[in-house]
């Protein structure tokens, strides 16, 4: 598992993947009428991948503030990027879904830094 996360290809084959199914026409899509609101936990759990595996990537040089922003701005500005171009799809924009996307990231983010501070106490010392 740690050799496909710490692949370089990874992050940009899980990126267009996303990006496909963020944009999948809506009658293509199955119903799930039993869930409620789905769809903001599919938007969550996306960019929840997405923060996680960008905050993976850009760890390995730099501070972890520096990056958590950097993952965070660049994956809130991308989400605007879906949401708004999700219409020309015949799905809609929904302010809603953009915020889930958003508390993705920030969930991506914590988990890859709490992930990091763990990894780091269970190096042997030098």
């Amino acid at each position: 598992m740690k050799k496909i996360i710490a692949s370089p290809l990874t992050l940009p084959l899980v990126w267009i993947f996303f990006f496909v199914l963020t944009h999948w026409p809506s009658e293509k899509l199955p119903d799930a009428p039993f869930i409620p609101h789905v769809d903001k936990v599919i938007h969550f759990s996306l960019y929840a991948v997405l923060g996680y595996l960008l905050s993976e990537r850009l760890s390995k040089n730099g501070s972890a503030k520096k990056h958590a922003w950097i993952v965070f701005v660049v994956l809130a500005a991308y989400g605007i990027f879906d949401e708004l171009t999700q219409p020309y799809v015949g799905r809609t924009a929904e302010t809603l879904d953009w915020l889930s996307d958003i508390c993705g990231v920030l969930a991506g983010i914590t988990f890859q830094r709490d992930r990091q501070k763990k990894r780091a106490g269970n190096e042997p010392a030098r």
